[in-house]
């Protein structure tokens, strides 16, 4: 499964339902969405939120989930522009996660 920018929450979150998938690559995608809660303004469309979401989890959690079948690739962060320059390469790495 491949899912890029938009695309990259619905993908991670149906890998997660779904355990047909054996490699899950994520490219440009949301790190949290507790992230976006920090961001006065951010430019992540409404239809990649759920409602609610952070009173059960967060996208850390899906991502420690799927661990060593997950490849994360030069993830956004809530302006979607892409954060490998503050660091998301050690946060990738605390939660186990394969990146580039």
């Amino acid at each position: 499964m491949v899912g890029r920018g938009i695309g990259a929450v619905p993908a991670l979150l149906a890998c997660v339902l779904d355990e047909r998938p054996t490699k899950v690559t994520l490219l440009n995608g949301l790190l949290s969405f507790h992230e976006l809660t920090q961001a006065p303004i951010y430019r992540w469309p409404a239809s990649s939120l759920l409602r609610g979401v952070l009173e059960k989890f967060d996208l850390e959690d899906c991502r420690r989930a799927l661990g060593a079948k997950l490849t994360v690739i030069e993830p956004w962060d809530a302006q979607m522009r892409p954060l490998h320059a503050v660091g998301a390469p050690s946060r990738l790495k605390g939660m186990g996660v394969s990146s580039r």
